[in-house]
């Protein structure tokens, strides 16, 4: 497989998970008045272990490489889940995910903090169209 085909592949299963991360909020939504958070979360968080399991076993990969630094990583995002299944309890899908996406723009903004580095004015520009256009998406100012 050439390196070309390999983006090709990572782009489209990224695009994948992008799309059917984003439809979730709606399901939950309405999973949330007949389902606890936490269980829902835990649900989600299951089946994804299987499945990454099952792709590590097929890969001929070590299960337990590096176990310790993915249940660090995977407390935190089980813990953030179900913060946000929580507040889905009490805003709508589209503010949810409005405020999901603002990740987008505290990651650089933190890592050049972290690193002591400054912004440059093309990674602001970057930033304001981020915000702007997850403003749009999620509907702007319509309530």
């Amino acid at each position: 497989m050439t390196q070309t085909q390999k983006q090709n592949i990572s782009v489209a299963l990224l695009t994948f998970s992008m799309v059917f991360s984003g439809t979730t909020y709606f399901v939950i939504r309405d999973l949330i008045s007949s389902v606890d958070p936490v269980a829902i979360a835990l649900y989600r968080f299951f089946w994804a272990s299987v499945f990454l399991g099952l792709f590590l076993i097929i890969k001929k990969n070590n299960l337990f490489d590096n176990w310790l630094d993915g249940m660090i990583s995977g407390l935190f995002l089980w813990l953030f889940m179900v913060l946000q299944n929580i507040g889905l309890e009490f805003t709508t899908a589209s503010n949810s995910s409005f405020l999901t996406g603002l990740f987008i723009i505290f990651v650089p903004i933190i890592s050049a903090f972290l690193q002591s580095e400054k912004l440059s004015r093309l990674k602001i520009l970057e930033l304001f169209l981020s915000i702007l256009g997850l403003w749009v998406i999620t509907g702007g100012l319509q309530k």
